[in-house]
């Protein structure tokens, strides 16, 4: 490996550990409301959330990553932060505002009770919310991955805090989503010094140069966001009132499932900046060689992942949960797949991103959306939430594809056939020999780590890790000292 791209991957790597210890605190939180408020409750809770997440997610990526990929790129770069954090204030304080006004119609759409006030209580999270991704971006565009980090470990590290102080308090859905609120503000207050400090003058040419990338990008997040909330709006939909308990189990799981993928996610974060930078200078050579790195680590990473919360989904919902979440387990490997597919066809995005195709990548996404509200509306009433999961892998499955096409022809080749061999060879004995056991509770701990240590010997043995792994492991020691990200 270059020098160059050591740092880059031992830069993911910090920032991968980084968000692995964001979501560990921020899982800490879920487990906590989930036990706190039932399944019902709960469930009234993530149908809520995943309105504002949507909007957030769509609008989130427009001036953020729009900022991160033009930084590198141009010589004003202040110039552009500048513009993108006013610019993602005044359109995030616009959505809060659009939301507000249709919280009524949107709150008998989701059909959770009070949904009116709870989706307006959530869209306060809005400009503060848009303030901090606008931060994110900006130091993701100047490489400062070491600062995004350790302000997503204060939000998380808040959200819990709160969560835990309602526990002792009275917890309730409203008190939940004044939480999400007050861990923005954290979050925010962590990160902003770092780019208050280093802002250019206002150029209507900096913002003139950012709107058409952030346009692009929206779009493309809007078709994303949508075909990945398809599943749980349908369950939602085309759930009787009397069963909001399975919608409740459904989030449960599908936050289980997410959160590896969502860790690794923070490997496209730290690509598209990189990706944009190489190809403005026309090193394509370099390009490729980041694409392939990251596309290799994500193949060989997630489906150890996938394996093991099919192996002891029951298992593993009644630990972190309870038994009233018990039968979620049944698809968790399912839902686990499907993000798995989710978090590969976002890196796929983040390379199209990064050579200027969002649009087509926006065009495929679209595409996809009648196919996933179909396959849900024909497995839903026939299968319930292992329909929902079925439909949701079925259409992360084709968009991975569709995009990998797409990639393909913008980069060439970026996976070895070896390497899709001995991930599978490894997974198949990993298989073999954690299906002869039945681990619960404190025991599943000692299950997955007896299991992954058994793949990545299998990998080892295979020759599909050796020593370019340990050199990334060094340059991720080495960085702090070296401080090339800041």
């Amino acid at each position: 490996m270059t020098d160059t791209a050591l740092r880059l991957a031992g830069g993911g790597l910090q920032v991968v550990l980084a968000r692995a210890a964001f979501y560990a605190l921020g899982y800490l939180a879920t487990v906590a409301l989930a036990r706190g408020l039932g399944p019902v409750d709960y469930g009234a809770y993530g149908v809520v959330l995943s309105v504002l997440v949507w909007v957030e997610q769509v609008s989130r990526f427009t001036l953020a990553p729009a900022a991160a990929k033009l930084i590198p790129q141009v010589d004003d770069g202040d110039a552009v932060a500048t513009a993108a954090l006013g610019a993602s204030l005044a359109l995030f304080t616009a959505l809060l505002g659009a939301l507000w006004i249709v919280a009524p119609l949107a709150g008998g759409a989701v059909n959770v009770r009070e949904g009116p006030f709870l989706l307006r209580l959530a869209a306060l999270d809005l400009p503060v919310f848009g303030a901090y991704v606008a931060c994110q971006g900006i130091c993701q565009g100047r490489r400062q991955f070491p600062s995004t980090a350790r302000a997503e470990m204060v939000y998380s590290a808040a959200k819990l805090a709160g969560v835990l102080a309602l526990l002792a308090a009275g917890l309730t859905v409203a008190g939940a989503l004044v939480v999400n609120v007050l861990a923005s503000v954290a979050g925010l207050a962590a990160l902003a010094p770092r780019v208050l400090s280093r802002l250019g003058r206002w150029s209507g040419t900096a913002l003139a140069r950012l709107l058409p990338t952030a346009a692009r990008l929206g779009f493309y997040m809007l078709a994303l966001q949508t075909v990945a909330a398809i599943d749980l709006w349908s369950l939602t939909a085309l759930t009787g009132p009397g069963e909001r308990a399975v919608v409740g189990a459904y989030v449960a799981a599908r936050t289980v499932a997410l959160v590896p993928s969502l860790v690794l996610l923070a490997l496209s974060e730290v690509l598209l900046p990189s990706l944009s930078g190489a190809l403005a200078l026309g090193d394509r050579q370099a390009a490729r060689r980041y694409l392939e790195a990251t596309a290799r680590c994500l193949v060989v990473l997630l489906p150890p992942l996938v394996l093991l919360a099919a192996l002891t989904g029951e298992a593993l919902m009644t630990f972190l949960y309870s038994a009233a979440y018990a039968g979620a387990g049944a698809h968790l490997g399912i839902q686990a797949a499907a993000a798995a597919l989710f978090a590969l066809l976002a890196l796929f995005g983040a390379a199209l991103n990064a050579a200027g195709r969002s649009t087509p990548a926006a065009l495929a996404l679209l595409g996809l959306a009648p196919v996933a509200a179909g396959l849900n509306l024909v497995l839903v009433p026939a299968r319930g939430p292992a329909g929902a999961a079925a439909a949701q892998m079925l259409t992360a499955l084709a968009g991975a594809v569709l995009l990998g096409r797409l990639v393909r022809r913008s980069f060439g080749p970026f996976l070895q056939p070896a390497t899709l061999g001995r991930v599978g060879a490894a997974a198949a004995v990993t298989a073999l020999a954690g299906a002869w056991l039945s681990p619960s509770g404190p025991g599943l701990l000692l299950y997955y780590a007896g299991a992954l240590a058994l793949y990545v010997a299998v990998l080892a043995a295979t020759g599909e890790l050796g020593r370019r792994e340990v050199a990334v492991l060094r340059a991720g020691v080495r960085l702090p000292a070296l401080r090339v990200w800041e």
